[in-house]
């Protein structure tokens, strides 16, 4: 009986051990976004910032603000603020742990109006790419780190809708219904396309390798994907699919874009062309894909026509509330952190199970 007693108390602190050191290894290895950033208020320019965790939980008012951006990792958030006195935009950055905030809109000199697809941050977090009318209307870039504030382009262009490559090496941009390609410096300008039809924002691959955006009305509102390489355009959806040209979600291995439809239902689209796959019907807004791909996040509308933040399996399967908004308030453009090392907190399980291994040991001994 008691070495029946021994061995059920050893096989149970085995089964909970190596289980949990093998599941806490294989999470280690795999980043995850921690974070969900997200404004709520009743409209944009009466709106506050909000942060909570990526599984849902209680969300944390931060600071006045809209269109939030993570930068460097989930240290920072950027987002717009409107000043009812000036009645512009100003660009601010607040730093999560301390909650220092920079006018980032006061290193720009003149009399900078951003708007959220008019500018672009860098990879690092660390530049920021912005289209203004001043002489002409050009891009601008500021080095965050000293304040340099230099002219990309040089007035031959009307730049609109600038956005960085993953790897930080080019902007593109559009102009006169076409797209080129600059260099952060202003060098080896090129035009990538010569249609003539473009209007919509730009959204770049985490490959690096295509550009997708979503054609005007008057050619279908389809989502049209543009190889840096050589210009290729290739159409990945038509009628009677027409996409919001607001939000394009890439998927992070770049083989999918999440989107809405202009009555939006919520879709997904292989970048191989193939016919899109619906994933939530109803009213859905801004879709944004998790960096771990196992997720995306939007912003819905219930029976109530409360928009709160949900998250849904790419496959549609499992659909979660993450945060439901108060009467007289909606949530808008919710955006994953970037994945990092997550800790595990498996000690006390793992401690249990050497507990019981231990314990089955001095049975048999005595």
């Amino acid at each position: 009986m008691r070495l029946f007693f021994r061995l059920a108390i050893f096989s149970l602190g085995i089964t909970l051990l190596l289980p949990t050191v093998l599941v806490t290894a294989a999470r280690q290895q795999t980043p995850q976004p921690r974070y969900i950033a997200f404004s709520l208020g009743i409209s944009a320019r009466h709106a506050d910032l909000y942060v909570m965790e990526a599984d849902g939980g209680k969300a944390k008012p931060l600071i006045a603000g809209a269109e939030p951006h993570w930068l460097q990792g989930d240290q920072w958030l950027s987002y717009l603020n409107f000043d009812p006195n000036s009645y512009r935009w100003n660009l601010h950055r607040l730093r999560l742990n301390d909650q220092r905030v920079d006018n980032i809109s006061a290193q720009l000199g003149y009399s900078y109006e951003p708007l959220e697809s008019q500018f672009s941050w860098s990879a690092d977090g660390q530049r920021l790419i912005f289209a203004e009318y001043r002489k002409n209307r050009d891009l601008f870039q500021v080095l965050l780190q000293n304040g340099t504030l230099s002219q990309v382009t040089q007035g031959d262009k009307y730049a609109t809708y600038p956005v960085w490559s993953p790897d930080g090496g080019w902007v593109a941009f559009l102009s006169a219904g076409d797209i080129y390609l600059v260099r952060p410096n202003g060098q080896e300008l090129r035009r990538l396309t010569q249609a003539g039809t473009f209007e919509n924002p730009l959204f770049w691959s985490p490959d690096g390798r295509r550009l997708a955006t979503v054609s005007p009305p008057a050619f279908g509102q389809r989502i049209t994907l543009i190889a840096i390489k050589d210009g290729e355009i290739t159409t990945v959806t038509n009628d009677p699919i027409r996409a919001d040209p607001a939000k394009l979600a890439w998927s992070p291995d770049s083989q999918w874009i999440a989107f809405t439809t202009h009555n939006q239902t919520l879709y997904k689209v292989a970048t191989s062309g193939s016919t899109p796959v619906l994933i939530k019907t109803g009213i859905n807004f801004t879709p944004d894909w998790s960096p771990d791909g196992a997720w995306i996040v939007f912003i819905g509308r219930d029976t109530n026509n409360s928009e709160d933040v949900y998250r849904i399996t790419p496959d549609g399967r499992i659909l979660e509330r993450l945060f439901a908004a108060p009467p007289g308030a909606v949530a808008r453009n919710p955006v994953w952190s970037p994945a990092v090392e997550v800790p595990q907190h498996s000690l006390p399980l793992i401690a249990s199970s050497l507990i019981l291994l231990i314990a089955g040991f001095w049975i048999k001994a005595g």
